[in-house]
Formats: structure tokens, sequence, C-alpha cells
């Protein structure tokens, strides 16, 4: 289950900049998910549940933004969403470009300070 890894490193990361800011306790982190990502949200979930405590991410609540594959047509030019990854641009048939949609991103995160002054 690479979403554990992920957690690890989604804590591990936020942790280091937060510590750099200053921030004793982190409340909320956004994440940005593609679905062509490859990631479970709710196993994502799960595996930040287990891997935040005794952290300053603790009591955090982890929001999940799940984007759709957005793909290019260079021939007919036409973008879209569609909740597939098949490459073939729908219009004409040509191959498409992957635009988005793949991204693992961490996209803000909210914590207090030392004295309870809000950051992030």
């Amino acid at each position: 289950m690479h979403e554990l890894s992920l957690a690890c490193a989604l804590v591990e990361e936020v942790g280091r900049d937060a510590k750099a800011r200053g921030l004793s306790r982190v409340t909320s982190i956004r994440l940005v998910v593609g679905r062509g990502a490859n990631v479970l949200p709710q196993a994502l979930e799960s595996s930040f549940e287990l891997i935040k405590a005794g952290t300053v991410m603790a009591e955090a609540q982890l929001l999940i933004e799940m984007r759709e594959p957005e793909f290019y047509c260079k021939r007919c030019g036409l973008r879209e969403c569609r909740d597939t990854l098949w490459a073939n641009c729908t219009a004409c048939g040509s191959p498409a470009e992957l635009t988005g949609g793949a991204e693992l991103e961490i996209r803000e995160y909210e914590g207090e300070g030392p004295h309870g002054g809000s950051k992030g």
C-alpha cells in the first residue's frame, strides 16, 4: 500500500515546513490528488491518521480534493476532463496528451504558532 509511504512523506514535509515557520500545531492540510496518481483517498486518510500521532499534526484534518484527468488534443485543440485515462480525443480520435489529473500536491496547510497565532 503506497498510501502509507505517501502519508509518511506528507507528515515529514509538512512537519519540516511547519517547524521552519515556527508553528506548534498544524490544524488542516489540503491536498490535490489527480485520479491518474493512483491514490486511494480513503487509504491515504487512514494512513495519515496512523502516522500523524505524536506530531504537530496530531489533531490535523486532511482535506483531499480529487481531480479528473485532463486531456488536450494537439490535432483539433479540444481540452476535456474525463474520468478515464484513455488518451484518445473524444472529438477526432487522435492521441490526446494528459495535461492534468495525475498530480499529488500539498495545496496548503494551516497551523498555529506557539502562542496561538495563525500561520500557513
